[in-house]
């Protein structure tokens, strides 16, 4: 449940949806959560801005697919401002939800016929398409949309993924030409522009991609996707029958280049990784041992579970009754098991890399910390 960080909860939320309404961020689930366990009880207090929050918790219920909320605020705000277009709006966005596509598409039509200029609503309408699967239909609505608003960037990249779906790459080039026009410093237009050249792949679209993956790199050279493109652009380029032959060297020296750049990213990657690994998993596999230790041992009296806190009271184990001994076995292989899970998955998240790519070195960066038990577990990970 949402809990406010400050004493006046209700001026905390409504700062919160205030700024997710500023961020464009729809944030439904949290916004509904919201409503439930403050907004809705003080909803008085926040005066003339309670018709804004009745229609930005509207279109959050839409989204979770709670109808009755939905068609709670729905009432409120016909209520206030009958006739009005943005409440209409609404009402067709409810009949989306309830899938009446047609009823929903008819509602749209009739709000372009009192007002042509509505960009939400000419947008709903490709959404009322594209939920039915009509593909073919939904790309001429938005390109006729696009025809009267050229700068929504936003649009053209939907119409650039519907040309993707379709296969028709010329002209989701052509969207992405128009993005770059209207962003030129926008490293990701450029690397999508790039791997669409590459996906044709003649030689002359060989080459544009190898130029957009650079421009990628130089605008942010933390871009690996980048990177790789123009290792396998260039190295594709260096590698065909037709190039001649200071083409081949120069794209050879690209590709190397482009290769030692991501060798150097992931070395740096796992460097950092290693130190963030001992610093997060160390104190992690310590007090998971001591609580089951405290759980099972009826530790009186528990000492915080630092670095070797384990030996401390492992050593107390062994001087009682053998189930005591057979408790402390337990634990050594909880323990392990929790130290294992946490180091690989880490690694996995954080690299996108298979598991056991990451073992050996995740296991190394460990070994220096932990109890004499681990540490052995570690050594006899090394010699396998």
């Amino acid at each position: 449940m949402f809990r406010a960080p400050f004493a006046d909860e209700v001026e905390n939320a409504r700062e919160t949806l205030r700024q997710w309404r500023e961020e464009n961020d729809r944030r439904s689930e949290e916004t509904v959560e919201l409503w439930h366990s403050v907004v809705a009880k003080n909803i008085k207090k926040l005066g003339d801005e309670k018709w804004i929050v009745y229609e930005q918790v509207c279109i959050a219920a839409l989204d979770c697919h709670e109808m009755r909320l939905a068609k709670e605020c729905l009432k409120k705000l016909d209520e206030e401002f009958p006739g009005s277009l943005r409440v209409k709006k609404l009402e067709a966005m409810q009949l989306e939800a309830l899938e009446k596509y047609d009823e929903a598409f008819a509602q749209y039509e009739a709000l372009l016929a009192q007002d042509e200029a509505n960009a939400a609503v000419h947008k709903r309408r490709v959404a009322v398409l594209l939920s039915q699967q009509m593909v073919g239909e939904a790309v001429k609505e938005l390109s006729d949309y696009l025809r009267r608003f050229m700068g929504d960037q936003e649009a053209w990249l939907q119409l650039c993924s519907l040309y993707l779906r379709e296969q028709d790459l010329a002209r989701a080039a052509f969207c992405l030409e128009e993005l770059i026009l209207c962003n030129p410093h926008n490293h990701l237009y450029y690397q999508r522009y790039a791997e669409i050249q590459y996906t044709i792949g003649n030689v002359e679209t060989m080459e544009l991609a190898r130029s957009y993956f650079a421009q990628a790199v130089k605008l942010n050279p933390n871009n690996i996707r980048a990177l790789y493109g123009l290792f396998l652009a260039a190295s594709h380029i260096g590698s065909h029958p037709k190039s001649s032959v200071q083409k081949k060297k120069d794209n050879q020296r690209y590709a190397a280049w482009a290769s030692q750049q991501i060798t150097k990213k992931y070395q740096k990657q796992a460097e950092d990784l290693k130190i963030m690994l001992v610093n997060k998993a160390t104190p992690l596999a310590c007090s998971g041992v001591g609580l089951v230790w405290a759980r099972h041992a009826h530790v009186t009296s528990w000492l915080d579970a630092g670095e070797g806190g384990e030996e401390v009271w492992l050593a107390k184990a062994t001087r009682r009754s053998g189930k005591v001994l057979w408790w402390r076995r337990w634990v050594i292989n909880q323990a392990t098991r929790r130290f294992k899970r946490l180091i690989y998955d880490e690694a996995a998240a954080l690299l996108d890399f298979p598991r056991y790519h990451w073992q050996l070195r995740c296991l190394t960066a460990k070994k220096e910390t932990g109890s004499p038990q681990l540490q052995t577990f570690y050594q006899s990970q090394q010699h396998r």
